[in-house]
Order: C-alpha cells, then structure tokens, then sequence
C-alpha cells in the first residue's frame, strides 16, 4: 500500500521492520541447536525463514534490485522481473527446494574505512566545470534581490556592455553587464530582474558596478533571471 501511494520512506521502514522480525525470529528458534534433536523442527523453522528471505527479495526489488536479484539466484528463483508481489504467500518455498550457498550480500566496512573514504571526499577537487559544493550557512550569505532597470546606456568603446540603473527597493544602484549583443536597451527597460545585490564593487571600463544581474548562458544563449510573477522591488531569494 505505501509503495503503490509513493510512500517511499515508509514503506522501507516497514520492509526493514519485517527483516528485523524474521531475524529475532530465526534467533530465538535457534535452528542450529534444535536439528539435533528434531530435524523436521528445525526444518520447519529454515523453510519459515527461507519463505520470509524470499518475500523480503520482493519487496525490496523497487530500492535495491540487484540485490534482490543475487537473493533470489540464491534461492533459485527466476529473475525479479519474472516475479511480482502476488508470488509472497507461505508456499512461496516448497519443502525439498535446493538452495545455493549464499555468499554475503553486502561488505563489512570498518570505522576507519569509513575515515578514509570520508577524507577523500572532502579532499576530492571539482572537475572541470563542476563547482564546489557550499553549505548552507555560505548560501545564507548571499544577498539575492529582486531589481528594476530603469535606464540602459551603452558603454563607450565596449560593445558587449550596458550600464543599468536599478531600482532595488528603495535604493538606486549602477550595474554593469555584458548583454548588448543578446538584447535591446528597450527589452531590458522596465523589466524586474534578479540580482546579486551584496557582490563586492568593481570597476569595468571606468564604471563601478555595484551587483550583479544574474542570467543563464548555455551554448551562446544567454537568459535573464526574472520573477514570474508581479512582486515588490527588493523582494529577496531564498
């Protein structure tokens, strides 16, 4: 029922819960001790056990699938996809079916594996393009806006440039941006933009700009960031 409502972290919850039971269950029966004094107990008990291993395969199948699928070639079952949930019920195993010698589904990692595998993450560089990953405290400190253009001038002797004046609530500021060549000064007039408002000044071909409008550029495409829907100037991202 949780799987077929999406309740994915319930329903794993509950998976998990039913493995914990067949485990206190095959503890407390303690097979090893009762096959010397009755085997057809002791069977009794491996074929419970062996029935709930097969329902837990099952289950499993939509979060861990090839592990599901070495369970099941343990139990000489067909493949996963050949098996669905209406096939759990208490005959699922029948007594005299061969089962192959299992071998550990998963590896025993050890604290200090864990250490070192740890540390080689943190000292793990980006690739090319790939940016490092901040915290949440780092993004906290960027101080992202909503903007209006109110005037673009073109840049003496750069044609990539325009210098805007934005309305950022109730302040004025000068940004300077490289999108003459993907729009017109009258497209940009009047737009509410994003900015980057607590970027730190710099100065571009004599200008300061003081933030940063923020766009996407994908493969010569460039995109200004824009709210889509009518908010107040100064409006801040988070």
């Amino acid at each position: 029922e949780n799987l077929i409502n999406f309740k994915l972290r319930k329903a794993i919850r509950n998976i998990v819960s039913f493995g914990k039971e067949g485990n206190i269950y095959l503890n407390d029966k303690a097979p090893w001790h009762l096959i010397k004094n009755d085997k057809e107990a002791a069977g009794h008990v491996f074929n419970i056990c062996a029935q709930a291993v097969y329902s837990l395969a099952i289950l499993l199948g939509p979060f861990i699938p090839e592990t599901s699928e070495k369970i099941l070639s343990y139990l000489n079952f067909p493949k996963l996809n050949e098996l669905s949930w209406g096939s759990i019920n208490e005959n699922s195993i029948r007594p005299g079916q061969s089962i192959k010698k299992p071998k550990p589904l998963f590896q025993k990692l050890e604290i200090e594996e864990l250490k070192k595998e740890y540390k080689k993450l943190k000292e793990k560089k980006p690739e090319e393009g790939e940016k490092e990953l901040i915290s949440y405290e780092e993004f906290q400190k960027l101080d992202i806006r909503v903007a209006l253009v109110e005037n673009v001038e073109k840049v003496p002797k750069a044609d990539k440039l325009y210098k805007l004046t934005v309305k950022l609530g109730t302040e004025k500021r000068t940004l300077v941006a490289g999108l003459a060549q993907y729009y017109t000064e009258n497209e940009l007039i009047g737009k509410k933009i994003v900015v980057l408002a607590n970027l730190e000044p710099r100065k571009l071909r004599g200008i300061t700009s003081e933030g940063m409008l923020l766009a996407a550029d994908k493969d010569g495409v460039v995109s200004i960031l824009v709210p889509d829907k009518d908010i107040d100037l100064g409006a801040q991202i988070k």
